[in-house]
């Protein structure tokens, strides 16, 4: 908790301490802090709910080729897993990677509010302690959401092409940022909708989503039927529930009454248009929630900006200095009480605990294994995910140097099935030096 709570002190202090710095001063201590986030999220070591999830992946890139990881659903990140995993930097390449792309739209969109400190104060609890420091993908791709919405923002030349490049590259390695891809279809003033965007990027949207739409059936049964917060165990044992989701998306309920409450007064900034969008949005998800609780609660992540961008303005409204420093005091103790209850009582955060760092230092696994291309045959996701039941056939298995197993008389699980007509040792090579 200590490396959570001290990096956390620094929004809080430089937030409620009257010290002032100059735009020069500010602009560097904000670089500072948002850097030393990077490095500690890329550097971190078996922390984050998702972090064995990618440690197999990593495991996996070292067992098929470039050309495997371009067919899969994400190439995107599945390419940086290869090169990562090619270079010898493992998980560590990746999640730097990563966590720069990240910190620096959260750096962008905190740099360019009123009060910046604030801002971070409200990003840290939930957004980068729980996203940027746990979901990797997911994290990396809302940081080009935040990086599309500066550029809507200063919308300045070439912002358009900018805006759909950032959009299909952040496609290709979480295809959650699609959905919401329709809100760059709005104008700040004039017409409610840019025609420009529409005419070039629409056909590309319904392209994907039609090319993707199996992929996107697996999606549904998954995040959505599968995780019903009102069915029952015995109505559905496969299940992929978000328990604490309901809570979440009531985080926003606040925002929203203060928009709508200070409606005139939002005028003066540029994306009202964009945040009346996010307020029915997040209204949406509050009654969506029950009804597909994993699904609305990784899309509600993206949702987490409303907060920062209405909290970190309200002070501007106000007339007197003492409710101006009093609400801060109120949203600053308000977000550290959040911060606390989910690092001490979330199921979940156990995962975060304790905070360990690595700089790119290999593993090595003894007498591993690298599979073929032809026993892979190349449905790579599923080699990725089988890898280990692959593993534990060669241990079964290998001590037999020209070992068929055909010739076996053993009954054959569903790994075994895949290699049953082949020869072990024409298909994978024994590697000592298996590192990532």
């Amino acid at each position: 908790m200590i490396t959570y709570l001290s990096l956390f002190l620094v929004p809080i202090l430089a937030t409620v301490l009257p010290i002032k710095f100059n735009e020069n001063s500010n602009k560097a201590l904000l670089i500072c802090f948002t850097t030393i986030c990077a490095i500690l999220i890329g550097f971190k070591y078996q922390v984050g709910g998702d972090w064995g999830v990618y440690e197999k992946y990593v495991i996996g890139a070292n067992a098929v080729n470039l050309s495997a990881m371009l067919s899969t659903n994400d190439p995107g990140f599945m390419i940086l897993l290869w090169i990562s995993s090619y270079l010898g930097l493992g998980q560590s390449g990746v999640n730097l990677f990563c966590s720069s792309i990240f910190m620096y739209g959260v750096y962008k969109i905190c740099k360019n509010q009123p009060l910046p400190w604030l801002a971070l104060v409200i990003a840290f609890p939930y957004l980068i302690t729980v996203v940027g420091f746990g979901y990797t993908r997911q994290s990396m791709t809302i940081g080009l959401l935040f990086l599309v919405y500066c550029s809507w923002i200063e919308d300045k030349k070439f912002s358009k092409i900018k805006i759909i490049s950032l959009f299909l590259f952040g496609f290709l390695f979480h295809k959650s940022i699609l959905i919401f891809s329709p809100i760059i279809f709005l104008q700040k003033k004039g017409l409610i909708v840019n025609k420009f965007l529409i005419a070039i990027f629409l056909p590309i949207v319904l392209f994907l989503s039609y090319y993707y739409f199996s992929y996107i059936q697996m999606i549904w049964k998954f995040y959505v039927v599968q995780s019903q917060l009102h069915t029952t165990i015995s109505e559905n044992h496969q299940r992929s529930i978000s328990y604490g989701s309901s809570i979440r998306s009531y985080l926003n309920i606040p925002a929203i009454l203060l928009f709508f409450l200070f409606f005139k007064n939002f005028k003066i900034f540029e994306d009202r248009r964009l945040l009346v969008v996010c307020s029915l949005i997040s209204i949406s998800f509050i009654f969506l929630t029950p009804y597909g609780s994993t699904l609305f609660d990784r899309l509600g992540l993206y949702l987490i900006v409303f907060q920062l961008l209405i909290y970190s303005r309200i002070p501007l409204f106000f007339k007197y200095t003492q409710i101006k420093q009093l609400y801060i005091y109120v949203i600053t103790s308000l977000y550290l009480l959040i911060f606390l209850i989910w690092f001490n009582y979330a199921n979940s955060s156990i995962a975060w605990k304790p905070y360990q760092i690595v700089f790119f230092k290999p593993t090595y696994y003894q007498n591993s294994y690298i599979l073929s291309d032809e026993v892979l045959d190349f449905n790579v996701s599923q080699a990725i995910e089988q890898l280990e039941k692959y593993k534990l056939l060669i241990d079964k298995y290998g001590s037999e140097n020209v070992f068929n197993i055909n010739n076996s008389d053993d009954v054959l699980s569903g790994s075994e099935e895949v290699l049953k007509n082949y020869d072990i040792n024409k298909l994978l090579r024994k590697d000592k030096i298996f590192k990532y």
